[in-house]
Formats: C-alpha cells, structure tokens, sequence
C-alpha cells in the first residue's frame, strides 16, 4: 500500500480470481481497481477484455516466467523485453527449470537491441500472418532502438 499511497493519476488495477481471500482484495481495493476474472485462477483473456472496454488496450505486465508462460500460451502476448545482464540472483524458477515445456516463442521476431555497458535490452515483436513464413522477417526499429557492435 505505500507504493501506491498519495499517488496522483489513475488508480492501479489488481487482477485477481474469484478464489482470492476476501481480506486481501478488500485491502487491494482500498488503493486499486480491482478487477475479478476467473474462477479459481486468472482468466487472462478475460481480464484483458475488461482492461480493453475501460479504455487500456496497451497492458505491460511484469509477472516473471510463469505470467509470461501463460500469456504466449494464449496467444496474448504482442511483444516481449528481454533484459540480459551478467548478474546471478532473483527468482529461481526461470523458463527453461519447469515440470512441463515452457510456450514457445518462436512467433516472435527480433525488432531491436540496445546495448549498455555489459547489459542487453532486446525487443521482440509477435509475427504477424505475413511474416510468418520468414523467421528472419525484420520490423522497422523505433527511434529508441539502437544496435552496439
């Protein structure tokens, strides 16, 4: 809750599933939107649908492997930012330590890289019917976009 205290701007919006512990999405609503959709876990189509009709067709999320799982699982996934960088910690379930196979990502193209320092920041755009016979198909880069040899 302090993130989000006294902040100016449109609320936060909190996706959550009907199985969520009441207390918690009454504290979450004292801050945020909250917005229910699913059952027993989040039904990411439908919670993309209600973001859309309230005027948030641009969604960039930052779950970790498992949110991105299920979105390239679901087709819902439009473009990806991948960070690369010479350093151990974090997490340890990473997409290539899972019980079963991760989504595959291979609808997806390289459209730019930006390096800084020892870092890689790396932007890869969905293909769309046109490209998908052309894996090396290439997307116009946007001015942000720089490539570092």
């Amino acid at each position: 809750a302090p993130l989000w205290a006294g902040a100016d701007g449109p609320r936060p919006v909190v996706v959550t599933s009907d199985a969520a512990p009441s207390g918690a999405v009454d504290r979450a609503a004292e801050h945020a939107e909250v917005v229910r959709a699913g059952a027993e876990a989040v039904d990411l189509a439908a919670a993309l649908a209600h973001l859309a009709t309230h005027g948030m067709r641009v969604v960039v999320t930052e779950g970790g492997p498992t949110l991105l799982d299920e979105l390239v699982g679901v087709r819902l996934l439009d473009e990806l930012c991948l960070t690369i960088t010479p350093r151990f910690g974090g997490d340890p379930l990473t997409m290539a330590n899972r019980a079963a196979p991760a989504a595959e990502l291979a609808a997806f193209s390289l459209a730019g890289v930006v390096r800084e320092g020892d870092e890689l920041y790396l932007r890869y755009l969905r293909r769309t019917d046109d490209d998908q016979a052309s894996p090396q198909a290439s997307h116009a880069q946007t001015p942000h976009d720089q490539e570092e040899r």
